[in-house]
């Protein structure tokens, strides 16, 4: 009996169709291994830039958009008069003699950046007010959740609260406590074993813009880290 010429593959055909279906598993494959570094890239533990020289200023891109009103800074109190040997500014729940220069010397670093489009709030804690009074040399509003690290509503869903506080194309800067500092490094992604541990006076920068998308982290500097970088003369 004579087999019909459509019933037997041709053996070209057939190595045609392995040689595709080959190609097909290594291209899923290499799609698999994409996905899964993608996923183990937004899993994996951020850290926070340090802001220390003229070169991590400049890739941070900070100045850029402090100009344009878009970031939010949280400064810690100056030096604690309760847990120091140095002479206190005035009551023992306030800041040092020595805290009071740090923090004129940073806020005078923060100025230069320019304050003209910039709110500032401090913590109702008299550590706070005396810092925020030493860097600014004025009054600001004082806001019990920047001591409390907790929003109206009982919860610590800071930046929320935050949101709710900055105003388009201002920036803000926020005088608080280190435990505040550290729950917004966690709601942005930084893991507890990651965060920063904020010095006295330690400001961390948070960048938001007018079109909504999640906040994002910046970087930090600490009080003598201003000595290290030039800043541009806003005035």
């Amino acid at each position: 009996m004579v087999q019909s010429a459509h019933s037997v593959e041709r053996p070209d055909s057939l190595a045609l169709k392995l040689y595709k279906r080959r190609w097909l598993v290594i291209v899923a494959g290499v799609a698999i291994m994409c996905l899964i570094l993608l996923c183990t890239w937004l899993a994996w533990p951020r850290t926070v830039r340090h802001l220390n020289s003229d070169a991590t200023l400049a890739r941070s891109g900070l100045i850029g958009a402090w100009n344009k009103g878009n970031i939010i800074v949280l400064v810690r109190h100056a030096e604690r008069c309760d847990r120091s040997s140095s002479a206190c500014l005035g009551d023992a729940d306030g800041i040092t003699q020595d805290g009071l220069g740090v923090a004129t010397t940073v806020g005078k670093a923060l100025q230069s950046l320019g304050i003209e489009r910039t709110d500032v709030l401090s913590s109702t804690a008299t550590r706070g007010m005396q810092t925020t009074q030493a860097m600014f040399s004025q009054p600001v509003a004082a806001q019990d959740w920047l001591y409390s690290c907790i929003n109206r509503k009982g919860t610590h869903d800071l930046l929320a609260t935050v949101a709710t506080h900055k105003n388009p194309e201002r920036n803000l800067v926020l005088i608080t406590h280190s435990q505040c500092i550290d729950a917004v490094e966690m709601q942005l992604g930084i893991r507890s074993s990651q965060t920063t541990v904020p010095g006295y006076v330690a400001a961390l920068f948070v960048r938001v813009n007018e079109h909504g998308s999640k906040p994002r982290l910046v970087g930090y500097a600490n009080a003598a880290d201003w000595a290290s970088m030039h800043l541009p003369d806003a005035h």
